[in-house]
């Protein structure tokens, strides 16, 4: 182990012009499809990512979910707690009505 002061003074490191010990480049796979990057950049570049009724991409996907599915609509949402928000209004929920939920799990129940 080098001492901090010995480093800077050390021919053999690459900071201090010594050559390079790996002479291949490591790369990783992230898992990343580039396709999928690519598209999402779009929809962040369109400056429509978060309005009620999401953008052109949101509906496409909708459209096919619901054909996919066999329904005529789908609505996606952002989260879990604003899916069950939407659940409620649906089922004609008002704010003073009781709901029955689980002892158990998220918060958002």
């Amino acid at each position: 182990m080098l001492l901090p002061s010995k480093v800077l003074t050390n021919p053999n490191l690459i900071i201090n012009g010594g050559s390079p010990t790996i002479q291949k480049r490591i790369t990783e796979d992230t898992g990343i499809d580039t396709q999928a990057f690519l598209e999402v950049a779009e929809v962040v570049k369109s400056g429509h990512t978060q309005y009620w009724g999401g953008g052109p991409k949101t509906h496409s996907l909708e459209k096919s979910f619901a054909k996919y599915v066999g329904r005529e609509f789908a609505f996606f949402h952002n989260s879990g707690t604003a899916a069950l928000q939407t659940a409620l209004f649906a089922s004609g929920v008002n704010e003073g009505d009781s709901v029955a939920v689980t002892s158990s799990g998220f918060i958002a129940s």
